[in-house]
């Protein structure tokens, strides 16, 4: 459940960082800020979405460092603070930091090829999606510069797709821990949807499909397939 919290408030906050693109509203990145402060008190990816903020703060001041600050300053405090707080409680109540936590982690999770992890992680989260996704990513380097007339939506997507790259440094590879990667990888896949909409009935029955083999991943399907590696 804590998982859920972070990911929920990690897409709220992504959100809100597009409105604030979409129409310079402050109030945008002040709830996006809010969300991460709330999410972070769940787990930590909801930190994640800092990435998003601070590159589209970048893209629009980066001729003004001053109010590129600014900018930022609220967002950031509502971000952190309420974190900060709780880890300082921690640290003086339990005398335990995160850093404690991490270098558990070091020493637990240790893999003989972190590429085969990734793939038997990453194939069992995407399954039946993967195919959507590549071929959304085909679209998207094939068709980059009629479809990114506005720089927002790339700079948006950039964001979001670099918000994810922390988790890779992370010691644990859990599909778990990767799932934090489904929104950009959906942001890939719409452009597949969009551009052949007229399929839907294809594409409904691609979700079904793994949304099915999604529940039942755990529970019947990883138990009864017997990777050679």
């Amino acid at each position: 459940l804590m998982d859920i919290g972070g990911w929920t408030f990690y897409i709220v906050s992504i959100f809100f960082t597009y409105q604030y693109l979409e129409s310079r509203d402050y109030k945008n990145l002040i709830w996006a800020g809010i969300a991460i402060g709330v999410g972070g008190l769940f787990k930590e990816y909801a930190f994640l979405a800092c990435i998003p903020i601070a590159v589209s703060l970048i893209y629009e001041y980066w001729q003004s460092p001053f109010g590129l600050i600014k900018k930022a300053i609220v967002p950031a405090m509502l971000a952190l603070l309420p974190t900060i707080l709780v880890y300082a409680y921690v640290f003086e109540v339990f005398d335990y930091s995160y850093i404690d936590w991490l270098s558990f982690n070091k020493g637990y999770y240790i893999y003989n090829s972190r590429i085969v992890e990734y793939i038997k992680s990453l194939g069992s989260l995407y399954n039946f999606m993967a195919p959507i996704i590549l071929f959304g990513i085909y679209i998207i380097i094939q068709s980059r510069k009629e479809m990114f007339v506005d720089k927002k939506i790339p700079v948006f997507i950039f964001g979001v797709l670099l918000s994810v790259l922390p988790i890779f440094f992370w010691p644990a590879i859990t599909q778990r821990i990767l799932f934090i990667t489904v929104p950009a990888m959906l942001l890939m896949a719409s452009f597949c949807l969009k551009k052949y909409e007229k399929y839907w009935w294809i594409f409904i029955s691609v979700l079904i499909l793994y949304t099915v083999s999604s529940f039942m991943m755990d529970s019947f399907i990883l138990p009864n397939l017997n990777l050679p590696f």
